[in-house]
């Protein structure tokens, strides 16, 4: 089984996986996509996207 979005395929896309049950969340660089599995079929349900650049997302910050 192969998990891809639906769209372009994000840069580094599968390097972070984690799956819980019939939902996955896949990271990538500046992206994280959540799938879901029903009937076997697994499906792009959300993608969580980086705001601005000094964001850092993903990354612990010590400043508010």
């Amino acid at each position: 089984m192969v998990l891809t979005p639906s769209d372009a395929i994000p840069k580094a896309f599968g390097r972070a996986v984690a799956i819980d049950g019939d939902t996955a969340i896949v990271g990538a660089d500046e992206v994280a996509d959540g799938f879901e599995r029903s009937d076997g079929d697994w499906s792009l349900s959300t993608r969580l996207t980086a705001g601005p650049k000094d964001q850092k997302f993903g990354r612990r910050s010590t400043s508010p």
